[in-house]
């Protein structure tokens, strides 16, 4: 959320439009597009790259005013508001200006609708009074980006509305330069720390839920300089009153569990917990009080207005023990490794099932979560497309790894001449069929996956392991 600059940063702009009383103003926000790979379905205001042509940022704003909305805005009307910079784990840096500018024309007008969308990136356009897009993020009904949350907060007619709100805008980015806490849906907060992960990935989210009583899922990172930000987070709570009531991880891989016992180290009484097979498959290197059945849940903060509710639900797939947690005040689900920001999953045999994977698929669905909060990558707004995303994807690489085995067993019987299938396709024979649209510097990761496929198709009765490692389709 920082303003300061890193050296891969691109520049941007973003307009904050405003009518009626600047002592209580309203402002014009946007909805990015569910399917916009940054920070899709959450609520921001108009705004993009610096492009090559643009003078300066004013221009930049003006321009984009102009291509999103179909505004006629010079930059001389333009006011700098604030600075704001993405954190070091985001895919895409940016560091962004901020500008406020009066309504133009008949938009200025008390009621007047808010101007026509002209750009695909953009699903929905209003006019909101800052406190009351503050409101909408508290119920859980909107996505809201930290930068564009301490703006609100800064205009909102209880700070001062526009008067000051420079100030306040700089005063929030100073206060969390690295951008270690950020919640798009309030009380689920997001501390993302570098972990060792699969790339493209590189980091882990570590999740808070609660207000007063507080549950942390999956403080994964191992690195000590990541464990001190995450400390540093806690610590920040604690001193509000807040305090752990328990930590909790997802399944057992070592990036969502990496910085386990150092918590258990810092945070003496405070149990540690996760699914049985979870814990059968770490014994001897980490500890768990107790185990969490499916279906369990856990009541924070119970009987008041910042009550969370985290319930367990049994995800195998991906891992034997894997937990989602389904926070149902809101309506969002930690996922752990079920879905990613951006790609696909890998299901790693034998610890990997693709069938139990896409029965867990099915079940999130069942849920109708509001938003995915996925380990590796931002939050997902359009949940219920992306999971049916998912499920699609894997289905259409079965029947490609199908086809793939069904061609290998038919040249194998024709070579052979008398109708056997000869010694059958190995892996390395099918994969560059079956995953021809995939890198090949990603194939030794997409063997996993299209091995956990023939698994399925075994189970399926449409595949059949002759000799190990050599696979027929089915007669």
């Amino acid at each position: 959320m920082g303003a300061d600059k890193t050296a891969r940063a691109r520049e941007a702009a973003a307009v904050v439009l405003w009518r009626g009383d600047a002592a209580a103003p309203e402002i014009l926000w946007v909805r990015r597009h569910d399917r916009m790979e940054f920070l899709g379905g959450c609520w921001a205001f108009p705004g993009g790259l610096r492009a090559a042509g643009d003078d300066d940022l004013w221009v930049t704003a003006a321009r984009e005013l102009r291509e999103e909305l179909g505004l006629a805005l010079r930059p001389v009307d333009l006011t700098p508001l604030a600075r704001w910079g993405t954190p070091a784990y985001v895919a895409q840096q940016l560091d962004a200006q901020y500008f406020l500018a009066a309504a133009p024309g008949r938009l200025a007008a008390a009621g007047a609708p808010a101007p026509e969308i002209a750009a695909a990136e953009i699903a929905a356009a209003e006019w909101i009074a800052p406190d009351e897009a503050l409101a909408r993020w508290e119920r859980g009904e909107a996505l809201v980006p930290e930068p564009v949350f301490q703006t609100l907060r800064a205009l909102g007619a209880a700070a001062g509305g526009l008067h000051g709100a420079e100030a306040r805008c700089a005063a929030a980015a100073a206060a969390d330069p690295d951008g270690h806490r950020v919640e798009f849906t309030p009380l689920v907060r997001l501390v993302v720390l570098r972990s060792p992960t699969l790339p493209p990935a590189t980091h882990t989210t570590c999740f808070i839920v609660g207000d007063r009583e507080l549950c942390v899922v999956d403080p994964g990172s191992p690195f000590p300089e990541e464990q001190a930000r995450l400390d540093a987070v806690l610590d920040a709570l604690a001193a509000e009153g807040r305090r752990v009531r328990e930590v909790r991880v997802t399944h057992h891989h070592f990036d969502h569990v990496g910085g386990v016992e150092h918590l258990r180290a810092r945070l003496p009484g405070v149990p540690i917990a996760a699914h049985r097979r979870t814990a059968e498959l770490l014994a001897g290197r980490v500890r768990f009080d107790r185990h969490i059945d499916d279906g369990e849940v856990l009541a924070l903060d119970a009987g008041t207005p910042g009550e969370r509710r985290l319930r367990a639900v049994f995800t195998p797939g991906h891992t034997p023990g894997h937990l989602c947690y389904l926070e149902e005040v809101t309506g969002v689900l930690i996922a752990g490794d079920m879905l990613a920001g951006a790609g696909f999953i890998v299901i790693d045999p034998p610890e990997g099932d693709m069938r139990q994977y896409l029965d867990s698929l099915a079940r999130l669905k069942a849920l109708a979560p509001r938003a995915i909060y996925p380990a590796h990558g931002l939050v997902i707004a359009d949940a219920a497309a992306r999971l049916d995303e998912y499920v699609a994807h894997r289905l259409a690489r079965e029947a490609k790894v199908a086809a793939a085995l069904d061609a290998a067993t038919v040249a194998r019987r024709a070579g052979a001449g008398s109708g056997a299938a000869g010694a059958g396709a190995t892996l390395a024979e099918l994969l560059p069929v079956a995953y021809d649209d995939t890198p090949l510097l990603l194939h030794p990761i997409a063997a996993r996956s299209l091995h956990a496929h023939l698994l399925k198709l075994q189970a399926d009765a449409r595949a059949r392991e002759v000799a190990p490692g050599r696979w027929v389709g089915a007669p």
